[in-house]
């Protein structure tokens, strides 16, 4: 996600956009969250620049370093921090919600920020989980931005592993109901639970979509210490497994990721599935509950000679199979048991909407740049106008990044404007 914002940046020109009639620059700085970013960075730190020195919003230079909590959590946010980047997803949108409003130091030595006044320093954080529920740390002024498909499923580093996993065994091995590889249909060796950090998104969906709302822990059946231990690691990546884990770990994994990831398997910075020669992670196929589907949300490409998401007729990554689209855009019901197939999610960019263009200075040419508005004929932003030539080559860019960009496809309540995102409202 952070490689296509930062294309819209135009290498640092920033995209034009045109907000209350005038045409203007919309420039994104990006706030690394890969807490193995931050050493290759000049002084270990990532500086956003201010608006200007007379700015009533975020006046100054702010320099992001690494959470020290990072990668088994994150450090908790107070109102008006600046400088610690948030490190997943729920972090990114907590920094947006707390943004609004209150009073709050002034970064890097410059004039105090004053109460009431929006902040304006985030205007946008980018999440791979829908809206959170009530008292969850969303406000009723935030709105998502779905501009990608992404699926999530199992991977595993073990030579032990079985090919397939139905949904319930998944969900068995994280709640230690089943611990060997033996239980499910492979080969004698025990199973050790790898599972991101407190603070993401890909952590959050795999919660409530794939363990059904059961937080894995350390107790019951995971009590037993030693290989029942639950590991948290960064996101995404199989880097952080241990030699003696080798044989043993299941993790969670992007499907778009691993696929761009495998497509870059020459390039040891981007290939982040490989944590020993010869061993690198692998996706594995899930069974839904009822038996009637079984699929890998990737499949191979004979004419580019790479892996991508499956977005083919017969496959599993489309919008029917998105919770959030089927109770969001009038369709079916969503129903695993007849057909619905687990994991498939929307990428987002998430706005606050507090106050119009008149509060939070940077809304308007953040929803012109990233959003749409979602009415019959409505005007679309760039990433979500791909009639557009800008647009055109963003599309291309998702695909390129492992994504599978969306259809102008309206429907009446997530998409009337025909754009290729859909539109969630937050929930406070």
């Amino acid at each position: 996600m952070t490689d296509i914002m930062n294309t819209l940046n135009n290498n640092g020109t920033g995209t034009n956009v045109t907000v209350n009639g005038a045409t203007t620059a919309a420039k994104t700085f990006n706030i690394p969250a890969s807490p193995a970013v931050y050493s290759a960075l000049p002084g270990n730190k990532f500086t956003v620049p201010g608006e200007s020195a007379t700015a009533t919003d975020c006046p100054n230079d702010i320099d992001w370093v690494k959470d020290p909590a990072a990668p088994s959590g994150n450090t908790a946010l107070s109102t008006g921090a600046r400088g610690t980047a948030p490190f997943g997803s729920t972090a990114g949108r907590n920094y947006l919600a707390t943004e609004s409003g209150g009073t709050g130091p002034a970064p890097n030595g410059g004039p105090a920020e004053t109460a009431g006044q929006n902040f304006g320093c985030i205007d946008v954080a980018r999440s791979s989980s829908g809206p959170r529920g009530a008292g969850a740390g969303d406000k009723s002024t935030f709105r998502y931005y779905a501009f990608a498909l992404d699926a999530l499923t199992w991977a595993t580093t073990s030579t032990k592993a079985p090919l397939v996993l139905t949904h319930q065994q998944i969900r068995d091995i994280y709640l230690c109901n089943v611990t060997n590889w033996n239980q499910v249909g492979g080969q004698d060796g025990p199973i050790v639970r790898y599972l991101p950090q407190a603070g993401s998104g890909t952590r959050s969906f795999f919660i409530s979509d794939v363990l059904a709302n059961v937080t894995p822990d350390n107790s019951g059946n995971c009590a037993g210490g030693g290989d029942r231990t639950l590991r948290l690691v960064e996101e995404n990546q199989a880097l952080t497994v241990t030699s003696a884990d080798q044989d043993k770990a299941i993790l969670p994994y992007s499907a778009a990721l691993w696929a761009y990831q495998t497509s870059n398997s020459s390039n040891p910075t981007l290939d982040k599935r490989c944590p020993f020669k010869g061993a690198c992670a692998r996706l594995g196929y899930m069974t839904t509950t009822g038996g009637n589907v079984t699929a890998n949300p990737v499949r191979w490409n004979d004419i580019d000679g790479n892996f991508e998401l499956d977005t083919s007729a017969g496959g599993v990554v489309k919008d029917s199979n998105v919770k959030q689209f089927q109770n969001n855009s009038g369709g079916p019901a969503w129903n695993e048991s007849t057909g619905s197939f687990i994991g498939v999610r929307y990428i987002y960019n998430v706005l606050d909407k507090v106050g119009g263009g008149a509060g939070r200075r940077g809304y308007q040419a953040a929803l012109a740049l990233l959003g749409f508005d979602n009415t019959t004929g409505g005007s679309k932003g760039v990433l979500c106008n791909n009639a557009s030539g800008v647009g055109i080559a963003l599309s291309a860019f998702i695909i390129s990044a492992g994504f599978a960009p969306l259809t102008s496809t309206i429907n009446a309540i997530s998409n009337a404007a025909g754009s290729n995102c859909r539109e969630y409202p937050g929930v406070d």
